[in-house]
Order: C-alpha cells, then structure tokens, then sequence
C-alpha cells in the first residue's frame, strides 16, 4: 500500500510539473499574440526563426559530415570496429540533435518576450538586432567587419618609388581615408614569395622596398603600419602568402638569411612525372605535403606574432597551385612516400583527399601555435570564392576545403574572394555569398571578398546590401588602391554611413573589458569635448582595442548603429567635435573594446544642453 501511495504521489508532482509547464507556454503564446499585433516585433520575431532555421540546417550537415567522415575513417578498420563506430556515430548524431534542436526552437518566444519586456522599464539600453536594422533600412549591423587588403604591389610598385618617406606617406594617407570612411581593419601584406616587409629572422627583405633582394630598406614597413593603424584605431591583419616560395625567371640573389628558394630545393612542388615547378613570373610554391615546409612557414609566421603587436594573421595563396588537379601537384618524393605509408595515411584517404588533408592540418596545427603565443591574435584566410561548384573551385581544384577548418574550429574568420558581379551568370556573387553561409560553421564568420579592381561601383554597392540582408558578417575589398577618394566618400555617404563595430570572437575569450570611468563632457568655443579615463590591464589578452562613444536626443540610448558618434583609438582618453546644433540636449556613453571584441557595460549616461552664445 506504502508503494502504490508513493507512485500516486510521484504521478501528482510530475502531472503538476506538466501542467505548469504548458500554462507557462500558454502564457507566453498569449504574450506572443499580443505582440504580434506590433509589425516590427512581428518582423523580429520571423528573422529570429529564419535565423534559427538556418542554424538547424546546419548543425544537421555538419553533423551529417561528421558522421561521413567518421564512416569513411571506419573504411580502414576491420568489420566488428566499422560496425562499433558507425553506431556509435548515428547514436552521438541522435544526442546532439535531441539536445540541441529543442533549446534552439526555443529561444525565439524567449527573445520576444525579453526584448518586448524590457520596452517597459526606464533608462534601458535596447539591443537592435542586424537583421531588425536591414529589414527597416538596409544599414549596416552594429557589429560588422570592413576591411580592406593592402598588397605589397599597392605601397611600392604601383607608387614607382622606393623612397621610404614617399611609402610612409601613402600608407598614413591611405589608412586615414580608410578611416573617414568608416573601414575598420586593414589587411597589410608583408610576405610575398619567400621574402620580408619587416624585419625577419628567417627570409631577407623584399627587393620592391629597395631593388635588391635583401638590402635593408632603413624602416620597418609592417611596425610604421601596425603604428599608423593602432593610431586611428584600426585593426591591422600581418596578410601572409602561404606556400608561394619564390617569383620570376631567374634565381634569386644569395642573401643572409638565405631565400628558402636556393635553401631548399627539395621542398618544391612537383608535377605528375616528379619534375618540379619551373621558374616563371608566376608563383613557385613548396609542397603542402611535406612536414617540415609546414614547420618552416610556422616558423616564419610565429616570428611575426612574437615581435610584432598584430591584430591577426592572415593567410593568403593556403593551397595548392593553380592547375594542382590537371598537371597532379604534387607528386614530389615525400609526399608520394607519405601517401603511400600506413602511419601518414592511416585513414586510406584517396590522393585528392589526402592532399585536402594536408592543408587542414597545416591551418590547424599554424592556429594552434599562433593562439598558444597570443590567444587574441584572429587568424583568418582568403580562399577562393567558389566553395566546390563547377569551374575553378577551391575544394577540387586546389584542394582547399576551408568549410573543415571552420568544422573544427581552426580558424577564426574566411574570407572567400567572390570577386564575381550580381548577375554574372548562374555562380554570381549572389550564389556564393548564400553557398558560403550555408556551408560554413555557425560559429565562424565569413566576410565577402569583393573584387572593387574589376566591378563598376554600382555594382559593388549592391553587392554590400545583398549581403547585409542575408546576415552576412562584413567584407573586405580588394585593393586598396582601387578606392580611391571618390568612391571612399560614396561608402561613407551611403553605405558605411556610421562606424562599425568589429566583429567578437566568443570562443577565443569570454573576458568581459572594464567599463570606462569619469565619463565627462565639456563646451567650450563652440566645440564639445568628451573626457574618460583610459583603462590599463595587466592582462593583455583584455587590454582595450577602442572606444566606442554613443550619442541620442533620448535620455534613453538605443544600442544601434545609428547612434555611433565615433570610434575611437584606445590610446585616446578625449573626444572633441563640432557643435551643431543649438538649444538642444543630447545624451553621451561610452564603452569599451577589447582584443578579442568583447564589449564592456555602457557608462553612465551624461547629458549637455547646447547653447546660443548671444543668449
């Protein structure tokens, strides 16, 4: 009798614990229905789920990947362990998907009720989503990269000069109009071809800062642009060619250090019949599937993180060469041996994709080292803007398949070069950009890669509201001297018409940065001056990047693009512009920036009346 009273008691507590539940959901669907009479929470609520349904497509296809790989891995193994993996795969596939599917349908009733709810209490700051912004207007999100790439050709062959204080000049001229106009990284090359545009350890300095491979130029191109960048706060990205060994017709020079071209020879690519690359204008490269190449570039790049104050690291020409698939790159002895041995192919993997394989692991053991030395250091990569599509693809062509480094959680940001128009046939720019969004990891940002060089203006303007209304994270423009000051000033008139705030990375760090303090404001001469204290952390990895001042005609600041005054250097604590308006209060916060991204709580709000001096 004791036990049937317990098992009544235990139906009571769960019969009431659903019928709570259910209540409360019925609270909310009411609270929901009540809302939806409002268009623009209506709206919010649509792009919420249109989002969520997004991210279920591809947790699913990543999961489905996964388990692909997992069986293909099993190929090797004997029946019994192919059987043990593949169920154990489908069940961890069941798991997750039972996990995570239910907490995410969840989430858009919870976000409506919270945003909708905190309409009601005073001095709230409101979030206002990227997706809410660009249904209304097509601005940009609060948060959202723009870059631009800076090749070595840009700041000495297209200037004709080797004269350093010429070079300096366009470099701080050019980074100040990046900046007027709104951008908020910079992409500076600093290696070509198995040379230097700083001071390196392990390759000699680039002929095109003096015209004789390794001659010291007298300044360091890549500290007067982290400088000049940091100055104007600005992020400034070490971009670096890969694989790429060595350019032109003829040898290079002996130099000290020695050119990895005449150190070794053996580490060339090398075609079907094993004869390797020859010298041309274009691109010599070493094989991706040789180890210690990868242990030379590591090398080469981790010389950057620890001697210069960088905000990434990014990778360009991270593949195999051009026509890699038709003339069988790269059939050179170590890697034909590699292939071919149970120990460095314990998978099986056919040739095309052991040679995927090879890149994938270069990215992830380079991520691993530089993020080891500076875990705020973004690491990213150009790769071509055609993801596996037909023609010129980066996963069979060159066999680069960026989706997995984004898979495993080996990259922070991709920037395909989808350097293609609109309406440039079935694979435009509008394919790829959507191609890339699906496929890509949910967690890692792509930033289109717009080709401004070969595009009328028109054109590349459409193409950033394109990819505003589709979610997209940012872009970055190649090159920096095809925008010159007319189209700057059409980006900052139209589509770049407030600052930006960059991109956050939350795997890298959850650090929350402090807010700033005495947060003050001043008139005088017709100027209003904007004062904090600057913060100083001992922990690097929080230190400040900028300051982000806010400005509204309400007491009540909304979090959102529109009110973005500026932008600000973190080695700045004062902020003075112009009075424009008269008999007028407006109302100012700041926060904070940090390496990572990761933004501090606003400060206190200030306020200031303006005044007609004759009153």
């Amino acid at each position: 009798m004791n036990i049937i009273f317990k098992i009544l008691l235990y139906i009571k507590k769960k019969s009431n614990k659903i019928s709570n539940y259910y209540i409360q959901k019925w609270n909310d669907v009411k609270t929901l229905i009540k809302y939806f009479r409002n268009k623009k929470y209506r709206l919010k609520f649509y792009n919420y789920l249109s989002v969520q349904i997004k991210k279920i497509y591809n947790i699913i296809t990543n999961i489905l990947h996964n388990l692909y790989h997992r069986i293909k891995i099993g190929i090797s193994l004997n029946k019994k362990n192919r059987e043990i993996m593949l169920w154990s795969s489908i069940s961890i596939t069941i798991l997750l998907f039972c996990l995570i599917i239910p907490d995410i349908l969840n989430k858009p009733i919870k976000s409506v009720i919270e945003k909708t709810n905190h309409l009601n209490q005073p001095d709230t700051i409101i979030v206002q989503t990227a997706n809410e912004i660009q249904n209304d207007t097509f601005l940009s999100p609060i948060r959202e990269a723009r870059g631009v790439w800076m090749s070595r050709f840009d700041y000495t062959r297209t200037l004709n000069t080797q004269n350093p204080d010429s070079i300096k000049s366009y470099i701080s001229k050019t980074f100040n109009n990046f900046k007027n106009a709104n951008f908020n990284m910079i992409f500076f090359q600093v290696r070509g071809n198995g040379d230097s545009f700083y001071k390196s350890k392990n390759e000699p300095w680039s002929h095109l800062l003096t015209g004789e491979l390794g001659k010291d130029p007298g300044w360091d191109p890549l500290a007067f642009a982290i400088k000049t960048a940091h100055d104007l706060g600005l992020e400034l990205h070490a971009w670096v060619n890969v694989f790429p060994v060595w350019r032109g017709t003829s040898l290079p020079k002996k130099t000290n250090p020695i050119q990895p071209f005449l150190a070794h020879p053996e580490w060339l690519i090398c075609d079907s019949t094993g004869n390797p690359m020859q010298l041309s204008n274009h691109y010599v490269s070493f094989s991706p599937g040789i180890p210690a190449v990868h242990d030379y570039i590591i090398k080469v790049f981790t010389d950057i993180i620890k001697n210069y104050d960088v905000d990434g690291i990014h990778f360009d020409y991270v593949r195999y060469p051009e026509g890699a698939a038709s003339k069988g790159l790269s059939h050179d002895p170590i890697s034909i041996k590699r292939f071919k041995t149970k120990t460095e192919n314990p998978q099986n993997l056919d040739w095309e994709d052991w040679q995927r394989e090879q890149i994938t692991t270069f990215i992830s053991k380079a991520y691993d080292e530089i993020t080891l030395l500076k875990p705020w250091i973004k690491v990213s990569a150009a790769v071509l803007g055609n993801y596996n599509q037909s023609g010129w693809s980066g996963y069979s062509q060159v066999f680069q398949d960026a989706r997995r480094w984004s898979e495993i959680g080996k990259i922070d940001m991709i920037i395909p070069m989808i350097y293609k128009g609109k309406k440039e046939g079935k694979y435009g720019f509008s394919f790829h950009t959507k191609e890339w969004l699906e496929k890509n990891s949910i967690e890692r940002p792509v930033f289109a890669g717009i080709g401004v060089y070969r595009l009328e203006w028109n054109e590349i303007l459409d193409e950033i509201d394109d990819y505003r209304k589709i979610g997209g994270a940012g872009f970055v423009m190649f090159a920096a001297s095809s925008l010159n000051v007319e189209k700057l000033k059409s980006l900052r008139n139209t589509k770049f018409i407030y600052p930006a705030i960059v991109p956050n990375y939350p795997w890298k760090n959850c650090n929350i940065p402090l807010c700033p303090k005495n947060f003050q404001i001043k008139e005088k001469n017709n100027k209003i001056l904007l004062s904090w204290d600057r913060i100083n952390t001992v922990n690097y990895n929080n230190s400040i990047a900028q300051y982000i001042i806010f400005k509204s005609d309400k007491p009540k600041i909304d979090y959102n693009i529109k009110n973005i005054l500026a932008s600000i250097s973190a080695k700045n604590n004062k902020y003075t512009f112009p009075m424009n308006s008269l008999n007028q209060e407006n109302y100012y916060s700041i926060i904070a920036i940090n390496r990572i991204g990761n933004e501090s709580a606003m400060s206190d709000i200030i306020s200031l009346k303006t005044k007609n001096p004759t009153n």
